[in-house]
């Protein structure tokens, strides 16, 4: 049959897709002898027709894609002159044109025959064949050998074109069977084609001949038709003429033309094809149908006739013109099915592609096996066939087009597959287009592959719309073929690169097909990437160049993390990341962000560690990812380890902050805290208090989860959280030294301010309130703090300290009222500028690393922004200064620095960069007056002198004696005992001025910044050599400026750059000097040889070269003569001419050198330098610049280099110039429109002092090729480069930079004036502002870890800020009685404050006393222990029931002391006639007691016994508190151990009594249940006895001493406060030494100490302390019993001390108030009210009055006693004084009108007598009988007071 693999003609196809080939021959029809065919494809509908030689026509049909074909036999005529000789379709594949060789032509409805559904026209049968018979106009013997529909647009008609074996061409009308025209050519013609040229709107007929000739016929063009004009009557009388077809075809000789030129296009090798064809036209045929004539004569001995023979043209025909012979021209159809033309050049076997129109260049040339027969050209596919017409060649157009400027070979590469039939004799007879349209649909791919590479779930399946594949159908002589693909395309391409890994052919595969590679690739890489063939997945992803930012994505997406970091990190890190572009750089790094938090979150604990650290040191070294998003997504995954890096090393306090506070709700304070370590770390960072300070509302609410959970957090987090809310942080310095001069201002308006320079207008409410809580919170933080500290140490108690207390006095601390600060408004760095604008710091320019300190940003640059910080803060800004990528900022406050942190250079110890400012904390007690920045390092000046230096250190510029660099601040010592008062910082080297006018520089010297004449670093001050006191001195870069107290300028130093140029043009002079030493010298050397005589030749041609070059012929003449002579006389030349005076310039730049200033007029006072320019200032404002120019840095408007400062003049109309006056010269700078030659344009020369204003300016500062200066008015200037907006203005982006550089104004010529800057305010206030460095003294110097100390110091000194009431009950909560005392007494509150500091001391003692008290080794201590506690746990239920009788029997024994004390107290009043009151409760007998005490102490007696009766308690009682060892000092205390022990002993027994007495005091003894004790134990414990009593008296010792010296401290406090404050002092003085049993000697020694200042309080106490109690109003609500007699505590000489005191106080007439009221009050209750009143009544409220009442009472003449009327209301007296009417009074005190008392209170009393229940007649008789008889003189009740007297006497009784 068919051979597809055997190469003919020697060519291979190096392409081999498929083991298998990649397409296949599918059989459509078989059939013997298959003789002509035809084909129609009109929309998807595909029509064949063959004729075979057994006198059939075959049908095959198929309606679309999914039809299945139709195949119809149709038997034909038999007999050789009906054989069918050719055949087509019409247009629409509706009928069949068929001719025989009778010249019949017959009309067929082959679309009728194979669907009879369809519908035809009636202008033929339709259900048989129409017959139309013509007879050949010139012979009638011509065989018709081809044939074509044609339908005349003009007249609609359908025309039959019949070709003739002899060259006729006849036209025959088929709807009328009439012949209309004819035209003849000299050929057999085997082909006819329909062209339709669009071009001119024309249809022409392409007629091919045997022997491959062609010819051209113009059948329709516009108004002219070729059938009109034989319809008119021309047909067979006239025939047109060439003239005739010119006139109506004015284009057709230009297409003869070109046709002919094909010829002239082979012979010279498609040369001519470089230049246009003049006026062509291509042809355009819109003809669906075409056919090809196959049919030859069956013999191929067959004469042909020799048209040569025939000399004249048919009466009666048009003659076609004819082509050329060389080009062969095939009508083909593009995918849009548009008429294109193949052109095979038989020479060279090129085949041209041209366009519907023609144009005189091919649409592409292509290179075909030689001998090619048929061509037809498919959508990107060639198929041909050989000369053999044996061979199809499959041939991709894209790789087998040439280049036609070359003559290339073909490339058996572009051959895709090939199929022979040699072997099967069959040949090919014609190849039609084929689509598949079934290749257009999506694809999957094949099983073996999906079961192979399953895709994702997003994925499965591939479903991408392969173009449809444009094939052929091929007719033999035996069959008809279909050339199909094996397989899909999707399938071949994806089979080569999934499973054969052959990427290169799957791209070519894509190229030949024009499938869409780069989405193929990328659908490969998805699935290798889902399959986890990462390195393949990388490669497809690549090859699809979907961008690398894309493939990550899809790596993300796929959820390979590991993988997917692993390709970020290598993107990320040089030099892979120098090829990405700005925003890839920030989108991959953000990426790598997100995945290392994924795979934070899935890590094993095992592996966290290492992903953290990995993770860790990605966000210190990347400096491209987005810090919001990064901090943001940290909060919210709970990676506060991650939060915190990224907050402390880019100092994002703020925002973390922020993301705290928003997840810190979701949190439980009990529960979750203690285990959320990393959450504590950040919500505790000390560096939160600048955040917290300008958020206040995130403040708050820190500070109430702080509130909240302080209870619940560990003693490290509240550590922590002191030193964050420290109130002493230099960081709220500004904000409490306003607060507390506000507050202060008022509540001590009287009193003078340190801060009286502060401005104290303006009350910011909220900053204070927040200032306030702050101090607050750190009080309460510190309180816990302390209390936590002393439960986790038990063996540690609160530290008591009297100094605690202080003085209450506020610090007073030496600060200088003002300073000197270096004030600099203006600062230009590297690519930024800084201003100080009416307060605020404004910034622009590059804005890398947050250098602009405006928060954190992507964007890389910035125009003209505010830093609101400084004003939030309430500071002022004195100086700001500009680094490369940092800024430095001096306040009132220290400094302030933001910016890049990679070496160190802002101060803030291991931070990477700071965004927004941050306060130098190592600096912020140093009064800082002067900063500058460096490139890479800062230096600070004090306000005395010194100087330091941190950053970059690298060349020793930081002047420590090494090369290291500095996170801090550091002193440089080297410097110490001068006085500097200047300083500068360059690139890497440091400059500083003494107040005696030396330099002194340190730091690199490679470049001569030193000045010291020699390029050796120094890492220490060196002085600069200069012979000048210096006034001024500037660096930035590599060299400096000094300027001396005589106006002279210094320069030394010079910058890489020029020095290289320097170089150059030294070796330039050199090489001069060289050349004209060597024609010097060769010119010697001619006469030399001259004169000996050397050979004429030599001489000639040593003549020549010396005229000639200086360098090489005239080196090799010498050579030729003597080297000897040239070596010694070029030894010579060598050293003798070189310029001395060039070597000594090119080390000018190693030592100081005068500037010419001969332009400057006037005093210089501002000197700045850039990297390669200068400027200076003078007073009168004029602006001098000089130095290089390549951006317009000195702004004269050119771009020359100005060697010495010269005045900056402008024009005024184009200073503030916009963007529109500069244009982009070719390499991206700006330059000047109006510039001409270099130079500055002017429209009026004549008017130069208009034109040249010198620009007056109050600053000027030099960028690293750029300049600013301020102008008097305020507005800022600009100029030079601005390729970082430093210059304040961006543009849009320039396209062209693949980097988004903003590209507006590279470089300024021109002046700009910096917008967005608001004009300057004028201000009154003072320039004598003081600095805030050591207002306030740091914690740290207080105590080094914060304890009690830290928390006096703060109580004190901030003592206003916060609620003294929420701290007291925190305070008391905590059982800090300290505090509590020290915050009473900043409140004037002593005798608070002393009953605090008593019970601080009581607290402990208690606890020292609770101790228990071990002797020898640990080891014994621990076994005793255990055998103890077995006893005491075995006891522990009973002890329980024993509590509660103990508590029981304490009360009962009460009563019983209280029952007989009350009973000698009768005894004793019955025998002295006392009156007594009628309770007899303790509490009412206690004045009398202390009353009989105090007669015997005026008796004489000096002792009294102090302990109560005991006579009734039990002996066995008393026995067993004898045999006790402890001591109880309190009686209280001995009555319960005592009732303890006698209930044990019921329960127990006396042995087991006495061991847990003992464990229940705190000592311990040995119980042994099984053993009796032994002589050793008996031992231990007598020691332990002993040592106990000996720790205890210690203790008391102790105790005695702290509590003299409180009570030594407010006694002196008190000095000038109320008595009865003192009095109550001593009160608690005497209750808590006789609380704690104390010696009363030694606080009789106190006392005397200050006797003069105490007598008279505490004679109250001595001598009226039972008055004091009944009529003070303090102690009517007191419950307690008062039971003590002061006098019996002291010794008499001290009592009659203080009353001697106390009678001459009186005798000196100073007033008394409280010994006359309390007097009054005693003759009141004994002797009746006076006639006044009670003391202290409205009537009776002066000592006067009540003096006068005592002595009228005094003076009465009846002693006898007498009953009395006792009304306790003094008002009540008045009024009943003040009655009219008589009244019955009753001692009662109730009084009633006698009408009253007769009518209303009798009958009361009578009716409540008998009706009550417990009041029967005999028992009132009895009861009111014994209340009579009490008392010599009863008391007479009112009736309204007997019942209740009576019942009161009834329920005692019953009792």
């Amino acid at each position: 049959m068919m051979t597809e693999n055997k190469a003919i003609g020697g060519y291979q196809g190096t392409i081999n897709f498929n083991e298998q080939r990649l397409f296949k021959l599918q059989c459509f029809i078989k059939a013997s002898d298959i003789q002509h065919s035809a084909q129609c494809e009109y929309e998807k509908r595909l029509f064949l027709a063959l004729s075979t030689g057994n006198a059939d026509i075959i049908l095959y049909y198929k309606k679309d894609i999914s039809s299945t074909p139709i195949i119809k036999r149709i038997p034909w005529f038999k007999g050789t002159n009906k054989q069918i000789t050719a055949f087509c379709f019409d247009p629409y594949g509706s009928w069949l044109l068929a001719t025989t060789t009778d010249s019949c032509l017959y009309i067929i409805p082959v679309l009728k025959l194979v669907d009879e559904k369809c519908t035809l026209s009636e202008q033929w049968r339709t259900d048989d064949i129409t017959t139309i018979t013509y007879v050949g106009s010139q012979s009638s013997h011509s065989k018709p050998t081809a044939l074509i529909w044609w339908q005349d647009t003009k007249t609609s008609t359908n025309m039959g074109i019949v070709g003739t074996e002899y060259g006729e061409v006849i036209l025959i009308n088929l709807e009328n069977g009439q012949q209309v025209g004819t035209a003849h050519v000299n050929g057999h013609i085997i082909s006819l084609h329909i062209c339709k040229e669009k071009s001119n709107d024309s249809i022409s007929l392409l007629i091919t001949s045997k022997a491959k000739q062609q010819w051209r016929l113009l059948l329709e063009h516009r108004a002219y038709s070729y059938t009109r004009q034989f319809e008119n009557g021309e047909m067979f009388t006239q025939s047109p003429t060439n003239e005739m077809i010119y006139e109506n075809t004015k284009s057709f000789a230009s297409t003869r033309s070109r046709l002919q030129g094909l010829k002239q296009l082979s012979v010279e090798k498609l040369a001519i094809l470089r230049q246009k064809l003049v006026e062509t036209k291509n042809q355009n045929l819109g003809e669906n149908t075409r056919y090809h004539d196959t049919g030859t004569n069956k013999t191929s001995n067959l004469a042909i006739l020799n048209i040569d023979s025939c000399s004249e043209d048919y009466i009666g025909t048009v003659n076609p013109e004819p082509m050329s012979k060389d080009t062969f021209l095939t009508p083909q159809y593009d995918k849009k099915g548009q008429q294109i033309y193949t052109c095979y050049h038989l020479e060279s076997s090129h085949v041209t592609v041209h366009g519907s129109d023609f144009d005189a260049d091919p649409l592409s040339i292509h290179k075909v096996p030689e001998s090619s027969e048929n061509i037809l050209l498919t959508h990107r596919l060639f198929f041909v066939t050989d000369a053999t017409q044996y061979t199809l060649y499959v041939i991709s157009d894209q790789m087998s087009e040439v280049n036609p400027n070359r003559d290339y070979k073909f490339n058996p590469g572009c051959i895709i597959d090939q199929f022979s039939f040699e072997n099967s004799k069959e040949i090919i007879h014609a190849v039609y287009r084929f689509i598949d349209f079934a290749n257009t649909t999506s694809e999957k791919l094949s099983h073996d592959l999906e079961s192979s590479y399953t895709l994702s779930s997003k994925m499965k399946d591939i479903k991408i719309e392969t173009p449809y594949i444009e094939t052929c159908i091929i007719v033999t002589n035996y069959a008809v073929y279909g050339v199909v693909l094996r397989k899909p395309l999707l399938s071949v391409f994806m089979e080569l690169v999934l499973r054969r890994n052959e990427l290169d052919k799957a791209g070519k595969l894509a190229l030949i097909f024009g499938m869409n590679s780069q989405q193929l690739f990328e659908y490969v890489g998805d699935i290798l990437l889902t399959n986890k063939e990462f390195p393949r997945a990388v490669a497809s992803y690549k090859l699809s160049k979907c961008g690398l930012l894309k493939s990550i994505l899809k790596f993300a997406s796929a959820g390979h993390t590991s993988e997917l970091l692993s390709s970020l990190t290598h993107c990320l890190i040089s030099p892979a990341i120098s090829e990405l572009s700005a925003a890839t750089r920030i989108h991959l790094s953000n990426l790598c962000i997100l995945a290392f938090i994924e795979m934070t979150l899935r890590a094993a604990p095992h592996q966290s560690k290492a992903i953290y650290k990995d993770f860790l040191y990605f966000l210190s070294t990347n400096s491209f990812y987005d810090e919001l998003l990064a901090i943001n997504i940290a909060g919210q995954t709970c990676l506060w380890e991650v939060l915190h890096h990224l907050a402390t090393q880019r100092c994002l306090y703020g925002q973390m902050l922020d993301v705290l506070m928003k997840t810190v709700h979701l949190f439980d304070a009990s529960k979750s805290i203690p285990c959320m370590y990393g959450l504590l770390i950040c919500l505790s960072e000390p560096n939160l208090m600048q955040a917290m300070l300008i958020n206040p509302n995130l403040a708050r609410k820190h500070i109430s989860f702080i509130g909240s959970s302080i209870s619940e957090l560990q003693i490290f987090v509240l550590q922590r959280l002191i030193t964050l809310y420290d109130p002493t942080n230099p960081i709220i310095r500004p904000r409490l030294v306003k607060c507390k001069a506000r507050h202060r201002t008022t509540s001590y308006s009287s009193q003078s301010s340190q801060c009286d320079s502060i401005d104290l207008a303006e009350n910011n409410t909220e900053a204070d309130t927040l200032v306030e809580e702050i101090v607050e919170t750190f009080l309460l933080i510190l309180l816990t703090l302390i209390h936590k500290k002393v439960l986790l140490n038990q063996t540690c108690t609160l530290g008591y300290n009297i100094q605690l207390v202080g003085t209450r006095k506020q610090e007073h601390i030496n600060r200088v009222s003002s300073v000197d600060f270096k004030r600099r408004s203006l600062s230009a760095g590297f690519s930024h500028v800084a201003l100080i604008r009416n307060g605020d710091v404004y910034t622009w320019g590059s804005s890398i690393q947050g250098c602009l300190g405006t928060g954190s940003s992507v964007l890389r640059y910035g125009l003209p922004n505010k830093i609101n910080f400084f004003r939030n803060m309430e500071m002022e800004v004195f100086s700001v200064s500009c680094g490369h990528c940092h800024t430095l900022a001096v306040t009132n406050n220290g400094i302030y620095v933001w910016g890049s942190s990679k070496f160190g250079q802002l101060g803030l110890g291991k931070v990477l960069q700071c965004s927004s400012p941050e306060l130098i904390t190592s600096l912020a007690q140093e009064m800082i007056i002067d900063a500058v920045a460096g490139q890479y390092h800062s230096m600070a000046l004090t306000a005395d002198g010194r100087v330091f230096t941190w950053g970059w250190g690298v060349h020793g510029q930081l002047g420590h004696g090494n090369t290291d660099k500095r996170n801090t601040p550091t002193l440089v010592t080297s410097l110490l005992g001068i006085f500097i008062k200047h300083i500068s910082a360059g690139h890497a080297h440091s400059l500083a001025l003494s107040d005696e006018g030396i330099v002194y520089a340190f730091g690199c010297n490679v470049f001569g910044q030193l000045g010291i004449n020699n390029n050796i670093k120094s890492s220490i001050p060196t002085k600069v050599l200069l012979t000048e006191k210096i006034s001024l001195i500037t660096t930035g870069y590599f060299h400096n400026l000094a300027l001396s107290t005589t106006n002279k300028l210094y320069i030394w130093g010079a910058s890489p750059k020029v020095l290289k140029l320097q170089a150059q043009a030294l070796k330039k002079t050199r090489i001069l000097e060289q050349q004209e030493a060597n024609e010097k010298q060769a010119n010697n050397l001619e006469k030399n040889i001259e004169k000996e005589g050397n050979d004429t030749a030599i001489n000639k041609n040593i003549q020549e070269t010396a005229k000639e070059s200086n360098k090489q012929i005239l080196s090799t003449k010498i050579i030729t003569s003597s080297l000897q002579l040239r070596k010694k006389q070029f030894e010579g030349t060598s050293t003798r001419n070189i310029n001395v005076g060039l070597l000594e310039e090119s080390q000018a730049h190693l030592k100081p050198s005068l500037v010419d200033t001969s332009s400057v007029k006037g005093r210089i006072i501002q000197i700045t330098t850039g990297c390669h320019h200068n400027a200076l200032l003078t007073k009168d404002g004029s602006l001098y610049t000089w130095g290089c120019n390549i951006d317009g840095q000195i702004g004269n408007g050119t771009k020359y280099e100005v060697s010495i400062p010269t005045p900056l003049s402008y024009n005024p109309a184009s200073i503030f110039a916009q963007v529109d006056s500069v244009v982009d010269d070719k390499n991206g700078n700006v330059t000047n429109q109006k510039e001409e030659n270099g130079k500055p344009y002017t429209e009026n020369s004549d008017n130069k002092e208009k034109v040249n204003t010198t620009i007056k300016s109050v600053g000027i500062y030099c960028g690293y090729d750029y300049t600013v200066a301020m102008q008097p008015g305020g507005t800022i200037l600009a100029w030079g480069n601005n390729n970082r907006a430093q210059l304040g203005r961006i543009s849009v982006k320039d396209t062209r930079d693949t980097d988004e550089k903003i590209v507006l104004l590279k470089s300024s010529n021109i002046i700009l004036d910096v917008p967005n800057i608001p004009a300057p305010i004028i201000s009154y206030q003072s320039y004598d502002i003081p600095s805030l460095a050591g207002f306030i003294s740091p914690l740290s110097v207080i105590e080094k870890s914060p304890a009690e100390l830290t928390l006096h110091y703060v109580l004190e000194h901030f003592n206003g800020l916060y609620d003294s009431t929420k701290i007291m009950e925190k305070c008391i909560e905590l059982e800090n009685y300290q505090a509590c005392s020290n915050v009473a007494a900043l409140q004037h509150n002593f005798s608070d404050a002393f009953s605090y500091q008593l019970k601080a001391l009581s607290a402990i003692n208690f606890q020292l006393s609770m101790r228990p008290i071990t002797l020898g080794s640990s080891n014994e201590a621990t076994t005793f222990d255990k055998e103890n506690g077995s006893d005491i746990s075995s006891l522990t239920e009973k002890l329980q029931s024993i509590n509660c009788n103990l508590k029981r029997n304490t009360e009962l024994f009460n009563k019983q002391v209280e029952k007989n004390l009350i009973e000698s107290v009768e005894d004793y009043a019955a025998k002295n006639k006392m009156k007594i009151p009628s309770s007899k409760s303790l509490n009412s007998l206690q004045t009398l007691e202390d009353g009989l005490y105090a007669f015997d102490c005026q008796g004489g007696s000096e002792e009294l016994c102090k302990e109560p009766k005991c006579e009734d308690i039990p002996l066995d009682i008393t026995e067993n508190v004898l045999d006790s060892d402890v001591i109880t000092p309190d009686p209280e205390q001995w009555i319960e151990h005592a009732i303890f022990e006698n209930n044990l002993s019921v329960e127990y027994g006396k042995d087991d009594v006495q061991d847990i007495s003992s464990k229940s005091l705190g000592v311990t003894t040995n119980n042994d249940n099984k053993v009796t004790m032994n002589e050793e134990r008996i031992e231990v414990n007598h020691k332990k006895s002993k040592s106990a009593k000996e720790m205890r008296h210690y203790h008391k010792n102790n105790l005695v001493n702290e509590a003299i010296k409180v009570l030594k401290f407010y006694l002196h406090e008190v000095e000038n406060e109320t008595d009865v404050v003192k009095c109550n002092i001593l009160q608690n003085a005497l209750e808590f030494w006789i609380q704690h049993d104390l010696s009363i000697q030694s606080l009789e020694n106190i006392f005397f100490e200050h006797i003069h200042t105490i007598f008279y309080p505490l004679g109250l106490l001595l001598f009226c302390q039972e008055t004091i109690e009944m009529y003070s109003d303090e102690n009517k609500n007191d419950e307690k019993s008062k039971s003590m007699n002061m006098t019996d505590l002291f010794s008499s000489k001290f009592c009659l001390q203080i009353c001697s005191m106390l009678l001459q106080h009186i005798n000196e007439g100073q007033p008394t108030p409280e010994y006359i009221k309390l007097l009054s009050s005693l003759m009141a209750d004994h002797y009746g009210v006076p006639l006044t009143g009670y003391p202290g009544s409205s009537r009776n409220n002066t000592s006067a009055d009540m003096i006068e009442g005592i002595i009228s009472t005094v003076s009465t003449e009846n002693d006898t006693p007498r009953s009395f009327v006792h009304i306790k209301d003094s008002d009540a007296v008045c009024s009943f004084l003040a009655m009219e009417e008589d009244s019955m009074v009753f001692t009662c005190g109730h009084h009633y009108p006698l009408s009253l008392y007769q009518t209303n209170i009798i009958p009361a009393m009578e009716t409540e007598l008998l009706t009550s229940e417990s009041l029967l007649l005999p028992c009132t008789a009895q009861f009111l009988g014994k209340t009579l008889s009490q008392t010599l003189n009863p008391d007479i009740l009112c009736p309204l007071c007997i019942p209740k007297a009576l019942r009161a006497l009834v329920k005692k009784d019953n009792k």
